[in-house]
């Protein structure tokens, strides 16, 4: 899961600025990736493998009364769910700049 996030953050860190800074009709970036890459990314497809591991794990944890907050599976589940949402969001911006970099000149 680290290793999907570090690597879009990163792409993303280098090509937007580059981007946002580019006053030329014909923006380019040679470290965008294809857009079924980009699709299949905003999955983030370790995290179904993680959600397994912490069932497994998740056997071993104490529950802690009625209270949900202090439960550490769903305090785990929800992380997993905010790392999802986190790769859907950077895929949608990536998304984007694969468009800009491909719109034809003078195009808004």
């Amino acid at each position: 899961v680290k290793a999907e996030l570090t690597a879009t953050v990163s792409l993303i860190s280098q090509v937007l600025p580059d981007m946002l800074a580019d006053t030329s009709d014909n923006v380019q970036h040679s470290a965008l990736h294809k857009p079924e890459e980009v699709r299949a990314a905003e999955r983030l497809e370790s995290a179904e493998l993680l959600y397994k591991e912490l069932a497994v794990q998740a056997r071993s944890y104490v529950q802690s009364g009625e209270d949900l907050t202090g439960d550490l599976r769903v305090r785990l589940t929800i992380v997993v769910r905010s790392l999802q949402n986190l790769a859907y969001h950077l895929s949608k911006i990536e998304e984007l700049c694969i468009k800009e970099a491909n719109a034809e000149p003078g195009s808004p």
